[in-house]
């Protein structure tokens, strides 16, 4: 399927929002933080969300965005996860190589190419891992 994207690399929120019920799951079940705003009117304090970077049918990929404002500045921290439903369950995978997957992420239209190939990355030869995935009908 074909996606937009922003200038990041992240999905516009037309047609994500299926997706981001695994995250809200994943929250809820307490595999990540929720998302918060805790900011002054200095603009000082700390806030949390995430962006859907791609998805397919039973996974998604998110950016973790944690950012802290100061006196001085905006500090965001970023990570990306992989979050994969099985049945009720949602398990969740830190993605590596950060500037891999926004490249990856730019350069895609469609959705799935950078979850496909942070499988191929984070378990290279794991034929357990995989065999597990794929009989979730996950990779169809």
């Amino acid at each position: 399927m074909k996606v937009e994207r922003d200038n990041y690399g992240a999905v516009k929120s037309k047609g994500n929002e299926n997706y981001r019920k695994i995250l809200t799951l994943a929250i809820k079940q307490g595999q990540l933080e929720p998302e918060y705003m805790d900011i002054d009117s200095k603009h000082r304090g700390s806030a949390l969300n995430y962006s859907v970077y791609d998805f397919m049918r039973g996974a998604v990929l998110v950016q973790k965005r944690e950012t802290t404002c100061t006196k001085y500045g905006n500090s965001p921290k970023k990570s990306y996860w992989l979050l994969i439903r099985q049945g009720r369950k949602v398990i969740v995978y830190e993605a590596p190589k950060k500037g891999a997957i926004v490249r990856k992420a730019k350069k895609s239209s469609n959705s799935g190419e950078v979850v496909r190939h942070i499988l191929g990355k984070k378990f290279g030869n794991n034929q357990e891992i995989i065999a597990k995935i794929i009989s979730s009908g996950f990779l169809q």
